[in-house]
């Protein structure tokens, strides 16, 4: 009987109906308040840049919406590219990907702000520089980071440090998101019984699930065996983390380091079920994850204790399958070509990184040894 850890992403819950992609969340009704609160501050920053407003209280009506508690600075910067649709964000790398933006170009604010940097900088995306340029580029975009720059100057976030006043935001931004998915999973009745259903498949027959590392903050303590370990690889519904992939950053971040995944799991010790454990598995079964760039680290980690680099030191009946479903605008044949692909790319990154070769053969090693499956889910 195979021990089998099992790794689970966000299309896990999709597939058991709990309403857990961002994009669900900003279209929700939970959100709907702050939904119309970004609404009204967009179209009342669009009015007067464009000279079509009829405020003259010198900004007074936009800086009492940035008073507002349930707004922060990270709802009108994800949440506007989605309601105004020309920047939609569809699955959770898409999320990551524009955090990942947000905090690369944030470590050059501080050269930009001589006006060297390009305009959608939000540090020269000043009240007077977005009115100049309001008609001849992106509207939408100049009106979104000049909302940016305006909170940041009204609440005193400089452009030079503001890693810590934005991790505070983005913090709260957090919970108020994990709320969301406790509160998803408490009217899902049939979520727990389509969860463990849907982990018998994956585990198929004799084999024994001995570890579950789920990158979902939905609770799945009361599906596992009680003699099995759960890593919330990115926080749970009380303390979840949004960050960006240590591979992604350096060293020289120097306070934006603090936004890695890596960082930020690291705050969540002290917890066990933020802890990862030193298990004993044979076969790992990957559902549900995008596989992308943002998660690398992860995977780099995971390789590294199945050997995957020597396949002469894997434990006899090894294996590494990833599992992939159709979806609602995905059908299978489509999801299947996108889950090699990924691999494809995770296998030769960690082929560079670890094998140091020229030549890319680990993925046909580990294919032709039985190592490597593709595998559809009903």
């Amino acid at each position: 009987m195979a021990r089998t850890m099992l790794v689970i992403g966000n299309g896990f819950d999709l597939k058991c109906g709990l309403e857990s992609s961002f994009a669900q969340y900003l279209d929700s009704d939970y959100y709907k308040s702050s939904s119309d609160k970004v609404k009204k501050t967009f179209e009342y920053v669009r009015e007067e840049l464009n000279g079509t407003g009829q405020h003259v209280d010198n900004h007074r009506q936009l800086y009492d919406l940035f008073e507002d508690n349930e707004i922060s600075f990270w709802d009108y910067y994800f949440a506007i590219p989605h309601i105004f649709k020309f920047s939609n964000i569809v699955l959770w790398h898409d999320f990551e990907t524009k955090l990942h933006t947000l905090i690369n170009n944030a470590r050059h604010w501080t050269s930009l702000l001589g006006g060297s940097g390009e305009y959608y900088d939000i540090s020269s995306a000043d009240w007077k520089n977005s009115m100049a340029i309001i008609s001849t580029i992106n509207e939408m975009k100049v009106v979104r980071n000049c909302i940016l720059h305006e909170y940041m100057r009204h609440f005193g976030i400089e452009f030079n440090d503001a890693a810590f006043g934005l991790m505070k935001e983005l913090k709260e931004f957090e919970k108020k998101f994990g709320n969301y998915i406790a509160e998803q999973q408490s009217v899902n009745k049939d979520y727990a019984t389509k969860a463990e259903s849907l982990i018998n498949t994956l585990l198929g027959k004799d084999h024994q699930l001995a570890y579950v590392s789920t990158f979902n903050y939905s609770d799945i303590k009361c599906i596992a065996p009680s003699n099995c370990d759960i890593w919330h690889v990115n926080g749970n519904t009380d303390r979840p983390i949004f960050g960006i992939d240590l591979s992604e950053s350096t060293p020289a971040s120097s306070k934006w380091y603090s936004f890695t995944k890596t960082y930020r799991r690291l705050e969540l010790e002290g917890n066990a079920e933020f802890l990862p454990q030193n298990k004993e598995y044979t076969r790992v079964v990957v559902f549900g994850h995008s596989l992308t760039e943002q998660d690398y680290s992860f995977f780099y980690a995971l390789f590294n204790r199945l050997n995957l680099s020597d396949s002469r030191r894997l434990k006899n009946g090894t294996t590494i399958e990833f599992m992939y479903s159709g979806y609602e605008g995905k059908p299978a044949d489509e999801a299947r070509h996108d889950t090699i692909e990924n691999v494809l790319k995770l296998l030769q990154s960690y082929n560079k990184d670890v094998l140091d070769e020229k030549n890319f053969h680990l993925m046909d090693i580990l294919y032709c040894n039985g190592i490597l499956r593709v595998v559809e889910v009903p």
